[in-house]
């Protein structure tokens, strides 16, 4: 992987005097060149940066969209299990049974929302470890290229064997940072991300990530926003999760807020006025009422229980639905429009490498033909000396 096409370079051998004058020498082995071009280099990293970028946000969106378990594991199933609860006991408001169930619908809301919120904390995490060590792995790249370019080099360039290493290097760079390179041309190279080198002759700039905020990488010069799989997974950190996060912040404060104003308006059983049905603080939804007794269904505070207010509850099921709806609608966008921009960038990526391989790869048809081509010519000239020998045998007998 990474070795580029050595040829032999042929050149005519000089001439010497003889007999009848000056006589050619025929050919000689010149050098080794390294087949190259800077062109489809430049292409063939700016692609795969791309592709690298796009690739971790789209799996980083997937594993979202998991974590939200729509439709069957996530918060839509739970919601209605809740609205179906307030819905009985809109009609039997004196059940115990009803008010059991309704108690469960918010305690299961709650624990499914608190899962959701768990899960791309934990998500968030991951991706923190998955860019640090990527970071980690630059830098080590970094400081390899250092070392290549401190290497003695000929009058032709950093000998082909190196040159490979250090252009597999700068491709590693090229994928986890977006990183250009500038190659001198005594083999040397120079790297660069937004315009900030990085290496540079002996020397390389370490990038950092302290930790907090999420995603936030640090140059000696301040926070860098990167390309590459390390940008893929600054944004989707602070773009991507963070989006998802406030979105389904915004849902559960609408949704407590329309819950406890709702049964704020009725009274309990004992005729006391609805206190809150869920307390959302710290990041964590609870459930505020412990006990059936505390469920306020009813409008009148003589203690007759009509349904009324379980049924005002029940019917924020079409504006709390709504608003899930586009929680979950966004998420699922966003999974789409990250995975078709992915699958372009990974088909131009394929494409500039395909281009760059045709270019500075080994063909095995090419190889196998110029292995025939100097065979036959090796014929060619053992048939030469055949026959001169044959000559000089018949001159010898006559």
């Amino acid at each position: 992987v990474g070795y580029r096409r050595q040829r032999v370079e042929l050149k005519a051998g000089s001439p010497r005097l003889g007999a009848i004058g000056m006589m050619g020498a025929g050919v000689e082995a010149g050098s080794i060149s390294r087949a190259t071009d800077r062109l489809t280099d430049l292409r063939a990293r700016g692609a795969l940066g791309q592709a690298s970028f796009f690739a971790v946000r789209s799996d980083v969106a997937q594993m979202a969209e998991v974590v939200f378990g729509e439709p069957d594991q996530g918060v839509s199933t739970a919601l209605g299990g809740m609205w179906s609860s307030f819905s009985t006991l809109a009609l039997r408001p004196s059940d115990s049974a009803a008010r059991y169930q309704v108690l469960a619908g918010l305690n299961d809301v709650a624990s499914r929302i608190n899962e959701i919120r768990d899960g791309l904390t934990q998500l968030g995490q991951d991706t923190m470890v998955r860019l640090d060590a990527e970071v980690t792995e630059a830098n080590d790249m970094m400081e390899r290229l250092t070392e290549l370019n401190s290497l003695a080099r000929g009058p032709e360039g950093m000998p082909a064997d190196l040159a490979d290493e250090r252009d597999r290097a700068i491709d590693s760079l090229a994928s986890s940072l977006g990183a250009r390179a500038e190659i001198e041309d005594d083999g040397r190279v120079r790297v660069f991300v937004n315009g900030l080198t990085i290496v540079e002759g002996n020397s390389f700039t370490a990038l950092s990530v302290p930790g907090t905020p999420a995603g936030q990488v640090d140059h000696p010069s301040g926070p860098i926003q990167l390309g590459g799989s390390i940008g893929g997974a600054q944004t989707a950190l602070t773009v991507d999760l963070a989006s998802q996060r406030s979105q389904l912040d915004s849902f559960v404060s609408g949704l407590v807020s329309s819950l406890n104003t709702a049964h704020a308006s009725g009274y309990t059983p004992g005729g006391a006025a609805g206190g809150p049905l869920l307390t959302d603080a710290g990041g964590k939804l609870t459930v505020s009422v412990t006990s059936t007794s505390d469920i306020a269904a009813s409008d009148a505070p003589s203690g007759v229980q009509n349904g009324r207010v379980a049924d005002k509850l029940a019917q924020l099921r079409d504006s709390q639905g709504d608003s899930v709806r586009a929680v979950v609608t966004s998420l699922s966008g966003m999974v789409a429009a990250l995975g078709r921009s992915a699958d372009t960038a990974a088909s131009v990526s394929e494409s500039a490498s395909l281009d760059r391989e045709s270019i500075v790869g080994v063909n095995l048809d090419e190889e196998m033909a110029n292995l025939v081509s100097q065979q036959r010519a090796y014929e060619a000239a053992a048939k030469v000396v055949t026959i001169v020998d044959q000559m000089m045998q018949t001159l010898i007998q006559m």
